[in-house]
C-alpha cells in the first residue's frame, strides 16, 4: 500500500540469511547490482546500489526518456562514510502508475553494522547520522524534494544513465537483450551527444545527473533545462545548450549568466556549485571534481555577445 514501509532493512527483500548464520546475511541473488554512469553528488559518500524487477514483467520504455517500471520493482541505495554504514534508502513500486512509488530510508546501527534486521525505517530525518557528516533527508518528503520532479521518480536508472560498460553493473543493453524493455535500446545506446569532445560530455553529463533532476521541462520556472533527452543528436541542441548557454539569469542574480562562455566567474551554475548550495539537499562540501569538470567545459563555450 502507498506509504506503507517495512519496519527494518532485512523486511526489504535486499538480503537473505541472518546476521547469525554462519555465512552472515548476503544480497538477494534476484537483486542486480548497478552504477549510473553520472553520479549525483552526495558529499564524497560511498554508494551501493541494487535494482530488483519482478520476473516476467517489462519495463515500458516507450518513452526512453521516462521509464515506467512494472509493480513490484525496488531499488535500494547504500551511503557509506569512511568505512560505516550511514543509512540504506528504498524505493518500492507498489502500482501500476508511474508515479506510484514509497520511499523509505533506514538507519544503520553501529553496533550492528552487519545486521540489516537492526537498520530501522527513520522518517524525521538525521543530522550527522552515525557520527559522520552525512544528513539523513525526511522520509517521504524531503525524497520527493529531487525524485518528484521526474514523472517516472526514478533517478540514475535509465537510458542515458545506464548507456556504459562498468564492470559489475548491468547496463541497457544486458537490459534489452534480456528482454527487459519494451522498446530495444540501438546497439549504440544513448551517449551523451558530445561533439566528439569528452570535455564536453563529462560536463554536460554531470549537469544531467546533479542539474537535471528538478532543471527540466516539469520545472517551468525557470525555464533551464538541464537534462539531455534522447533525442539530443548534437551538444546544442540540448536543453542546456538552448536554456543555459549564455542566458542570463532571472531568478538567481548573484551573477549575469547561468553559463558564460569562457567567463566561470560569471556563471551561475559554478557560483552554486562553490557556494554548496546545489544540489539543493544534504550537500555540505563543494563537489571540485564536477565544479572542475564544468569550469574546463565552459573554457571551450564562445563568449557571450
Amino acid at each position: 500500500m502507498p506509504g506503507s514501509v517495512p519496519a527494518t532493512l532485512a523486511d526489504t527483500g535486499l538480503y537473505v540469511g541472518k546476521a547469525s548464520d554462519p555465512q552472515g546475511v548476503q544480497i538477494a541473488k534476484w537483486n542486480q547490482s548497478y552504477e549510473p554512469k553520472y553520479k549525483l553528488w552526495s558529499d564524497g559518500a560511498g554508494k551501493n546500489r541494487w535494482v530488483y524487477l519482478p520476473a516476467c514483467k517489462t519495463i515500458d520504455t516507450s518513452d526512453m526518456d521516462h521509464w515506467n517500471f512494472p509493480a513490484g520493482t525496488s531499488f535500494w541505495k547504500e551511503f557509506t562514510r569512511s568505512g560505516t554504514r550511514v543509512e540504506t534508502r528504498f524505493i518500492h513500486k507498489y502500482g501500476p502508475n508511474i508515479s506510484d512509488w514509497t520511499f523509505a530510508t533506514y538507519q544503520w546501527d553501529t553496533t550492528a553494522p552487519l545486521d540489516p534486521s537492526k537498520a530501522l525505517s527513520v522518517t524525521n530525518g538525521v543530522v550527522n547520522a552515525n557520527g559522520t557528516m552525512g544528513d539523513i533527508p525526511t522520509a517521504p518528503t524531503d525524497c520527493l524534494q529531487c525524485h518528484g520532479k521526474l514523472k517516472e521518480h526514478i533517478l540514475g536508472f535509465g537510458a542515458i544513465e545506464l548507456t556504459h560498460q562498468i564492470p559489475g553493473s548491468i547496463n541497457i543493453h544486458t537490459l534489452s537483450d534480456a528482454g527487459l524493455l519494451t522498446v530495444a535500446a540501438p546497439p549504440q545506446g544513448f551517449p551523451i551527444p558530445d561533439g566528439g569532445s569528452s570535455v564536453t560530455a563529462d560536463a554536460l553529463g554531470y549537469l544531467h545527473a546533479n542539474c537535471g533532476v528538478c532543471h527540466n521541462a516539469a520545472l517551468p520556472v525557470p525555464d533551464m533545462r538541464l537534462r539531455v533527452l534522447t533525442t539530443d543528436m548534437t551538444p546544442q541542441q540540448t536543453g542546456t545548450y538552448q536554456t543555459a548557454v549564455n542566458v542570463k539569469t532571472q531568478i538567481y542574480m548573484a551573477v549575469p549568466y547561468r553559463i558564460s562562455g569562457q567567463d566561470p566567474t560569471n556563471s551561475c551554475v559554478i557560483d552554486r556549485i562553490h557556494k554548496v548550495s546545489m544540489p539543493p539537499l544534504a550537500t555540505k562540501t563543494e563537489d571540485t571534481t564536477g565544479e572542475a569538470a564544468i569550469t574546463a567545459w565552459i573554457q571551450t563555450l564562445p563568449m557571450h555577445p
